[in-house]
């Protein structure tokens, strides 16, 4: 009895009820935010327009900034399922039915 094919057809077997997730395409760009440029001493990313809000003046869009976008984000079209070789299946099949046959297996 192979315990790494058991083991490894199980957790094959196992990504194949995964439900795909993804973050919104628009996802931390919904501001509507400009570089102030060089020459300010603060850094070029976008920063939020407007005043009276704390909103105002903060760094928007970049992944490094809070409520921006992420660096790679999460898409529905990853392969989340996985493909078992035929041969293994039948092979880890096999050695389940075998396995019954023993005494010691069975009981513990």
């Amino acid at each position: 009895l192979r315990d790494d094919l058991v083991q490894k057809v199980h957790n094959l077997v196992a990504l194949n009820s995964r439900v795909p997730y993804a973050v919104s395409e628009g996802a931390g760009m919904k501001h509507s935010a400009e570089s102030w440029g060089t020459g300010r001493a603060v850094a070029r990313v976008p920063r939020v327009k407007g005043s009276g809000s704390r909103r105002a003046g903060q760094g928007a869009f970049a992944n490094f900034c809070r409520k921006g976008r992420m660096a790679h984000p999460t898409k529905v079209t990853r392969r989340w399922q996985r493909k078992t070789p035929h041969t293994l299946r039948r092979t880890v099949c096999a050695m389940g039915v075998a396995a019954t046959g023993v005494s010691e297996i069975v009981e513990g």
